[in-house]
């Protein structure tokens, strides 16, 4: 099977990068991978051949619109030059990178895979931004005329039988393939306990500082919290566009010095094993790879239920900071063992196996 991947995950060309690797690790599977980049002119790439059977593009313009027609004309070329027989395309997104896959697709006649990492389906996708209204009439659209389907939690599956009439035979849940064992074999390198001895409990969130993360519910939740558990201190690690807001909140809300913006950090691993409670409150997630992060680290749970957070076991909450605080203290006051689910402790072949199998 040869397989065109179209993307627009620059850290691809990255040869340091866990994305690199793991398409590395793809290729060992199929005759050949060519994956073709979607990418701003901010940044200049080469193709570029990686041994033994990996193929590097790059749809880069100055414009997107141009990026897009760059990266149909590279898919169409590279059909052409390898032939039709036993190829599929896949895209990592029905929307955009979608379109271009479908008109290759299309055009050569060849099978086509769409991924779903995005739930279409929660009303705050919709609502947040209009072009994710626009997202949702082209996945509308292209869903149903893939060959394939694959999605990461079964929430997503759902709402593509139920609103878009996608036939479930051809779709495959397939979650973001995670080392888990690099995670619970990394050493503790940042204690957060000794870095911040004021506080007996530690709260963690690591996120980007965004609208759709709806940080300001962690912070009206844990403004109840800290009236019944003084000692008690909330770290958050990422940084984004809506830090200065989100400083501000904490200014108007009195917890100035029980609040900590630690900006971004390399060692995540560390920060989720010396915590004690990690929280999402995001109105709306594809999958939620932190919360996996965190179970397996372990970690307790309190999130919304966004992504794979039901499946994956953890504390559900509602939107609202008497249920959100009330579910923390309630985990707060039992520690206990964390359990991790099996469902997503897949081996790297394991899943290479069944990615594979979905593209038939």
């Amino acid at each position: 099977m040869k397989l065109i991947i179209f993307s627009k995950d620059t850290k691809i060309f990255d040869k340091s990068s866990s994305v690199q690797k793991r398409m590395l690790d793809l290729a060992g599977a199929f005759e050949q991978v060519h994956i073709i980049v979607l990418s701003s002119g901010r940044q200049k790439y080469l193709p570029e051949l990686l041994p033994p059977n990996l193929f590097l593009y790059s749809g880069q313009a100055s414009f997107y619109f141009f990026g897009y027609a760059t990266a149909l004309s590279i898919g169409l070329q590279i059909v052409k030059k390898i032939g039709k027989t036993g190829v599929v395309i896949t895209a990592q997104d029905p929307f955009e990178v979608g379109c271009i896959a479908y008109l290759v697709s299309k055009i050569s006649r060849v099978k086509l895979q769409l991924q779903v990492h995005t739930d279409l389906g929660n009303f705050y996708f919709r609502k947040d931004l209009f072009k994710n209204r626009i997202r949702l009439l082209i996945a509308g659209y292209l869903l149903p005329r893939a060959d394939k389907v694959r999605v990461v939690s079964s929430k997503i599956k759902d709402f593509l039988i139920s609103s878009f009439g996608v036939e479930e035979k051809n779709i495959t849940i397939l979650p973001v393939w995670m080392d888990f064992g690099e995670y619970r074999s990394a050493p503790v390198k940042i204690d957060l306990r000794k870095l911040y001895p004021q506080f007996d409990e530690i709260i963690l969130i690591s996120s980007r500082l965004t609208r759709e993360k709806n940080i300001s519910l962690a912070l009206l939740s844990f403004k109840k919290i800290s009236e019944q558990r003084p000692m008690a201190g909330l770290i958050i690690v990422g940084d984004g566009p809506e830090r200065l807001n989100l400083e501000n909140q904490v200014k108007a809300l009195g917890l100035e010095g029980r609040v900590v913006f630690r900006g971004w950090s390399d060692d995540l691993t560390s920060c989720y094993k010396t915590a004690d409670l990690f929280v999402n409150t995001s109105w709306y997630e594809g999958f939620g790879r932190t919360l996996l992060e965190a179970l397996v680290c372990g970690c307790p749970v309190v999130s919304t239920d966004v992504g794979i957070a039901k499946e994956a076991g953890v504390t559900i909450a509602d939107f609202t900071p008497d249920d959100f605080a009330g579910k923390m203290i309630a985990v707060l006051s039992k520690p206990g063992p964390v359990l991790f689910p099996a469902k997503f402790n897949l081996t790297k072949e394991e899943y290479i196996k069944i990615f594979k199998t979905s593209l038939e």
